[in-house]
């Protein structure tokens, strides 16, 4: 996959790039006004445990004392304390830092591309006309973070030479991930899979399994101070928060294929819907929370409802039980839900309120038309041993993770960028099939 252009002179090179750079501005630029306030989901709870922070806690007024926050790793709170109360910075400017990791993470990939002796033109265009990766990074959660933390990682894992150090990197890198999103807690171990699978016949056996133990032992060095934290005030020694949302999500996933969205949201916010009532889901709720010492009508689809560590932790174990049971009495419903995963990963259903209805359908194209590409230019990618198809794994992290959850795009953000490198490696494939006229889809064709 070694196609160049050569159509301009080293000026016109650089007027080309620098008019890449101002129209990503411009795109920076228009993901701040489509997210503007700039929080969403968990943003008030960051904001709040932040706040904490700076009072000498991490957690929550509760009764007569504190109760410390067990949902939530501390990585970005304590990031937005840093910025906020430590530095003086105003909300703005912490998202527009956020953009600028975003565009940082495009950066690391066009010089990477330009460095592999790949045209870097496709990519640009690609990143151009998909907006998703900037908006994501638009509001006061976690997704900017880490989308450069998943970027650097999967362009230092696909470095020729996996020395020593790149492998003490890569997993101080992904312990320092888990702090910020507990979902990347398995990364230390997809780098070691990726060590294992590329020394084994390379190298002694030995050698290739003390390889692999290095992004782990980085990992864990990272982590054992908040997990010594858990041990203390939670009696359980977790590099992740104690009270996992996972049985929450695996609930809600079982119910997303009969219960429409608007519903499911209304509940969440508390109020009762017709459809919900006749579904059956509002008994069983009621039924498990009564079972479990909650109000009968708190929703479940989020532990944060629930008031207090203790029942936080019995509300994800009673509900994953739950949900596990209608999963075995209905496989056949979760396995379509785990089907339509595959394309609600990427492509969301809802777009903020201030686009316009040609313009979300201009966006609904794209994501899903950049989507397919990606994933035939992974194929590529591995076809051709290319080295960037080890960044595959990286890539795909995110959406086997949640594949079995319930649906929610922004999983998938902080891949993004990753998504549009692969998709130029579909284009470049396309345009020299067409100039060889050789359209097979194989290592010759690629090389």
């Amino acid at each position: 996959m070694a196609f160049r252009s050569d159509a301009l002179d080293g000026r016109g090179r650089a007027i080309a790039s620098w008019l890449f750079w101002a129209a990503i501005a411009g795109q920076v630029l228009f993901a701040l006004a489509v997210t503007r306030p700039w929080q969403t989901g968990d943003s008030p709870f960051y904001l709040s445990l932040a706040n904490a922070i700076d009072h000498g806690f991490y957690g929550w007024p509760h009764g007569a004392g504190i109760q410390p926050d067990a949902l939530r790793p501390p990585g970005y709170p304590i990031l937005l304390w840093l910025l906020l109360h430590r530095l003086h910075a105003n909300i703005a400017l912490v998202v527009l830092l956020q953009m600028g990791l975003y565009v940082a993470s495009i950066w690391l990939i066009d010089r990477r591309l330009a460095r592999e002796a790949l045209n870097v033109v496709p990519f640009r265009l690609l990143a151009l006309a998909y907006p998703f990766g900037a908006i994501y990074c638009g509001f006061v959660m976690t997704e900017a973070w880490a989308t450069l933390a998943l970027t650097s990682l999967a362009l230092l894992v696909s470095e020729e030479k996996l020395t020593s150090t790149r492998l003490l990197l890569a997993g101080l890198l992904a312990g320092v991930a888990s702090l910020f999103r507990a979902d990347l807690l398995l990364l230390p171990l997809v780098i070691a899979m990726i060590v294992v699978a590329r020394d084994w016949r390379s190298a002694a056996r030995r050698v290739a399994i003390g390889r692999a133990l290095l992004p782990l032992l980085a990992a864990v060095a990272v982590l054992t101070p908040y997990s010594l934290w858990n041990a203390r005030h939670f009696g359980r020694l977790s590099p992740i928060p104690v009270a996992s949302a996972v049985g929450n999500s695996l609930y809600l996933a079982t119910w997303q294929g009969r219960v429409p969205l608007a519903d499911l949201n209304a509940l969440d916010r508390g109020v009762m819907t017709q459809r919900v009532a006749d579904s059956g889901l509002a008994g069983e709720i009621e039924r498990i929370n009564r079972s479990i010492g909650a109000e009968p009508l708190t929703s479940p689809f989020n532990p944060a409802s629930y008031p207090g560590a203790a029942l936080q932790v019995r509300s994800s174990k009673a509900f994953g039980q739950a949900a596990r049971k209608r999963i075995y009495a209905n496989p056949l419903d979760y396995a379509r839900h785990v089907g339509r995963n595959l394309w609600a990963l990427w492509n969301t259903s809802a777009y903020p309120s201030g686009i316009p209805e040609i313009g979300r359908l201009a966006l609904m194209l794209v994501s899903g038309l950049v989507f397919l590409i990606g994933v035939i230019g992974l194929l590529i990618a591995v076809r051709s041993r290319h080295r960037l198809s080890a960044a595959g794994l990286i890539f795909l992290y995110p959406m086997i993770i949640h594949l079995p959850l319930h649906t929610e795009a922004r999983y998938t953000a902080a891949v993004r960028p990753l998504l549009l490198m692969f998709a130029s490696f579909a284009v470049l494939w396309l345009v020299k099939c067409y100039r060889q006229r050789q359209w097979q889809f194989g290592r010759e064709a690629v090389g």
